[in-house]
C-alpha cells in the first residue's frame, strides 16, 4: 500500500511539473535578485561561452582550447529592461524541449537560465538529453543570439 501511495504521489507531481511547464514567468521589472546564466560548451570541442547578467554585474566568459577571455561589464537600467522586453517578446517562459531517447555522445549543450531569487528558476535549453524543435528552437536561438550579440557589444566598447 506504501508503494502504491508512493507511486501516485510522484506521478500526481509529475503531472503538476508537465502542465506548469509552459507557465514560467519573467519579472516585470529587472530587479536586484533577477539575473540571467547562458551556457554553450561540451561535446568534443574544448570549448565554451558562459554569461551572466544581473544588475551588480555582468560577466562575459569565452574559453577556446584552455584559453579564457573573460570581460567584465554593465548595463543600464534601459538596456536591462530591454533585454526583458526581448525575452518577452520571444516568450521563453513557454520554450520546452523534448526528451531525447537514447545516448547522444559528444554533444554540445546550450542553455539559458532565468533566476528570480523572490520567485522562481527555470532553465530552456537543448543538449544530449533533451532537444529543441521548430518554433522552440526559433525561439531559443532567438533568445540566445540577442543575448550574445548585446554582450559582445558592450564587452568591445570596454577596450575603447
Amino acid at each position: 500500500m506504501k508503494s502504491i501511495f508512493i507511486a501516485f504521489t510522484a506521478l500526481v507531481c509529475f503531472a503538476s511539473f508537465k502542465s506548469d511547464r509552459n507557465k514560467n514567468e519573467l519579472p516585470k521589472t529587472w530587479n536586484k535578485d533577477f539575473s540571467i546564466k547562458l551556457y554553450h560548451g561540451g561535446g568534443m570541442l574544448y570549448q565554451s561561452t558562459n554569461l551572466f547578467l544581473s544588475k551588480d554585474s555582468c560577466v562575459y566568459n569565452y574559453m577556446l582550447q584552455g584559453k579564457k577571455d573573460i570581460k567584465h561589464f554593465m548595463l543600464s537600467d534601459q538596456e536591462f529592461e530591454a533585454v526583458l522586453k526581448k525575452m518577452d517578446s520571444l516568450k521563453v517562459g513557454e520554450i520546452h524541449a523534448e526528451e531525447v531517447m537514447g545516448i547522444i555522445h559528444d554533444k554540445a549543450s546550450s542553455s539559458i537560465c532565468f533566476h528570480d531569487k523572490s520567485a522562481s528558476t527555470f532553465c530552456i535549453g537543448d543538449g544530449a538529453s533533451s532537444q529543441l524543435k521548430g518554433e522552440n528552437l526559433d525561439r531559443f536561438s532567438a533568445a540566445y543570439d540577442y543575448l550574445i550579440e548585446l554582450s559582445e557589444k558592450k564587452k568591445n566598447l570596454k577596450k575603447k
